[in-house]
């Protein structure tokens, strides 16, 4: 068979690597390495970058450059990614820019690949937390357990804003090294987080509003994402430490016709120059100017993300 070193999970003082079980091999007379696939590479060393920001919109695993994003208005709990070892879950809250529309205010990451512990992380109105206790209270910090968790609190630098006159503190971001290649980035703003996700394809397959990584993004609109997982995360499944998953609410669809000639205006100066044009205008119209500057870090950011992704789907 094929087996892959989580190089992750080196310990060199121990001359130890976790190792995975990708999928089978076929017999060969020939040295000749990868070679004895004789087929393309499993799924489950494609890596993928689930992306959400704003109020808040998704790039999901399977996303391509002109694909819909998903959006996602309604308050409440919801799977970010569910597999047989990795749970995601998103919180989405209204904030006093949203309007009555929800954004993302923290995210809780658990499952069998954390041995059974819960990171919890939530925008600067709230705390990070590890098995319910407070960690990365100062800026800038670091937190890790061995084998498991490797955590950076960190100032992150906004970059050029969208429009000069506006004042921005810059980002506070947290950085999550986890196990399996998972990487978890956390830009924690005033009142809402902007997060993106990187790993690889799980062999057991997996869903959520991060998509079903199955390679067809037409299979992963708002509707059909909610057919295959229901409303919102049941109870007995939650990470979060409330006994019950918050009321779920849903605003009343709008569009962009339904913003103010002056705030469109306005939005669109601010958002000209962003890669996420559409939903900055959106934010800023219906959330105001803070999402315009989150949308300015989260244009920066997509760039770096798109170049690792890519070099790490060639390792």
């Amino acid at each position: 068979g094929i087996y892959e070193a989580i190089m992750s999970t080196a310990a060199l003082a121990e001359s130890a690597v976790q190792i995975a079980y990708v999928g089978p091999s076929v017999a060969t007379n020939a040295s000749d390495g990868m070679n004895c696939l004789n087929a393309e590479a499993p799924s489950s060393w494609s890596v993928g970058k689930c992306v959400l920001w704003g109020e808040p919109h998704i790039k999901t695993f399977d996303y391509k450059e002109g694909s819909p994003v998903v959006d996602i208005l309604a308050v409440g709990d919801y799977w970010l990614v569910r597999s047989e070892k990795i749970s995601i879950q998103g919180r989405y809250r209204e904030t006093q820019w949203t309007n009555g529309a929800a954004a993302t205010s923290a995210i809780a990451i658990g499952g069998a690949f954390l041995q059974g512990h819960k990171l919890i992380v939530e925008s600067m109105a709230g705390e990070a937390f590890w098995d319910g206790e407070t960690i990365l209270d100062t800026l800038p910090a670091e937190f890790s357990v061995e084998g498991v968790v490797q955590a950076t609190f960190h100032q992150g630098v906004a970059g050029s804003l969208l429009d000069p006159s506006y004042a921005l503190s810059d980002v506070k971001v947290v950085d999550l090294e986890l196990p399996l290649g998972v990487r978890v980035s956390v830009n924690r703003w005033a009142q809402h987080v902007d997060v993106m996700i990187t790993m690889r394809q799980q062999s057991g397959g997996q869903d959520g509003h991060c998509g079903n990584f199955n390679g067809d993004a037409a299979d992963d609109t708002a509707e059909q994402i909610k057919q295959r997982m229901g409303e919102q995360v049941l109870a007995a499944d939650l990470l979060f430490p409330e006994a019950d998953p918050v009321e779920g609410t849903t605003r009343a669809p709008v569009t962009l016709d339904d913003c103010p000639a002056d705030e469109r205006e306005r939005a669109e100066e601010l958002c000209k120059e962003s890669q996420l044009k559409e939903t900055c205008i959106f934010d800023v119209c219906f959330g105001g100017e803070e999402f315009a500057g989150a949308d300015a870090v989260m244009d920066e950011e997509l760039g770096g993300q798109a170049k690792e992704a890519a070099s790490l789907s060639k390792q």
